[in-house]
């Protein structure tokens, strides 16, 4: 019964062990399923990672940023935020075949208010989905695939404070607007069944007031209801115009080199796909100096009960250490005490662990030198202690004895480590016979 607690508990411990690197290896899988997932998506015909690329070969910074620490916002030029979600707050419904899977109109779930806290923080563009999930899957663009109008209508009315913005049908299978820079560039943007909206509270930047695809808005109704008041942020309606596919079409790589660098300058292109807000707040931070009085506060309740609980506690063990019981005391041992206690420990070790053999021939070997150490003193009792050496000594005054002790030693060396206690104690007591006799005779 006694021993059945401890095995108890290391069972305990053990499930308990295995339990937790489950759940460790549950949490690491669930992390690469969902990292992996993301990267595939960035590096899809409907990712951005190659607008990264694109503008960091043309020594502009970029970065993709999928969350994890907190931005500073001072150093952010433009954030970028492809939305591949089409309902806001809404919880989209996992596709349970390869059909309902192509058909797929939100890549993940997003929440609104992360997204208008990042618009209200720095300067930001929100780029709209467009294509369904098969666009990515199959890596063919088709009509058939475009998320329905009514849902990206919907967003730009919860984007914009008009509840009539709403998508613009192209006129042909291929659109060509014209792009013209702040140095002068005349430059084209080609798309695919573009995507194109209008909406009061929008200036175009590439379009027109009727159909528009990247253009400058508010957020927020002003006073007014034109797009002069406070609150700006830029709608890309196609997201083709910067993605991994659209890039390749005609002149859109370069209008977004073009337009891109006229709006951060030297600054960071940040593409966002974060779920949440990283962008650090500065906002109701008071900016004060340090004083002294900073430091006394650790002097304050309850941090002073603690001070005074440590300063008597050092006192009273210094009391009990150095006063009660004085200093320590310094024993000064010789060889042969030295030698007698490192004999006496090996002796109880091989005592419990029932080496009595052993034990024999180590106390042989502590009876030398204790008759020794008693028969020369302590300064010659290091060298005569060694048998072969104290076995002469006494050859020379009694040969008979000398070899009735030489025959004594040899037979106790000679017994196995595990010998019985009886075959230990009989080669002992004809040692002691002998010892005693060269004791007494000398």
């Amino acid at each position: 019964m006694q021993e059945a607690a401890p095995n108890s508990f290391k069972q305990m411990r053990v499930e308990t062990l295995a339990i937790m690197g489950v759940v460790v290896a549950a949490i690491v899988i669930l992390f690469i399923v969902l990292s992996g997932r993301q990267a595939a998506l960035r590096a899809s015909n409907v990712g951005f990672d190659g607008l990264q690329v694109w503008l960091t070969a043309n020594k502009m910074s970029a970065q993709s940023f999928t969350g994890g620490w907190q931005l500073e916002p001072d150093t952010i030029g433009l954030l970028v935020v492809p939305v591949f979600d089409s309902r806001f707050d809404q919880k989209r419904v996992a596709p349970k075949t390869k059909e309902e899977f192509l058909q797929q109109q939100d890549e993940y779930d997003l929440r609104f208010s992360p997204l208008s806290k990042k618009r209200s923080s720095v300067p930001t563009m929100v780029v709209l989905p467009k294509w369904r999930s098969g666009v990515r899957l199959a890596d063919v663009a088709h009509p058939e695939l475009l998320i329905e109008n009514g849902r990206i209508s919907d967003m730009l009315q919860r984007l914009l404070p008009d509840k009539q913005a709403a998508l613009v049908p192209p006129t042909d299978a291929f659109t060509h607007i014209d792009y013209h820079g702040a140095e002068g560039q005349r430059l084209t943007a080609t798309l695919y069944a573009a995507q194109l909206f209008a909406s009061k509270y929008c200036n175009p930047v590439i379009g027109t007031q009727k159909a528009m695809i990247l253009a400058e808005c508010l957020f927020e109704a002003g006073k007014s209801d034109g797009v002069d008041a406070t609150g700006k942020f830029l709608i890309l309606s196609d997201p083709d115009l910067l993605n991994n596919h659209g890039l390749k079409l005609g002149d859109n790589a370069f209008i977004a080199r073009h337009f891109l660098k006229s709006r951060v300058g030297d600054n960071r292109v940040v593409i966002d796909y974060s779920e949440s807000n990283w962008i650090k707040s500065t906002a109701n931070i008071p900016k004060r100096e340090r004083s002294w009085e900073d430091l006394l506060r650790f002097f304050e309740p309850p941090l002073l009960f603690l001070w005074l609980s440590s300063a008597f506690l050092f006192v009273l063990l210094t009391w009990r250490g150095a006063v009660r019981f004085g200093p320590a005391k310094v024993v000064a041992f010789n060889d042969g005490s030295k030698q007698s206690t490192m004999i006496a420990a090996f002796s109880k070790i091989m005592r419990i662990s029932g080496q009595d053999g052993a034990m024999a021939s180590e106390y042989a070997t502590a009876r030398i030198s204790a008759v020794a150490s008693s028969l020369f003193g302590p300064a010659q009792a290091r060298i005569m202690a060694r048998e072969d050496n104290f076995v002469t000594y006494v050859r020379k005054r009694d040969s008979k004895l000398a070899d009735r002790l030489s025959t004594a030693l040899k037979k106790i060396h000679r017994l196995p480590s595990h010998a019985s206690s009886e075959a230990a104690m009989k080669q002992i007591d004809e040692l002691e016979q002998v010892l005693e006799s060269i004791a007494h005779g000398s």
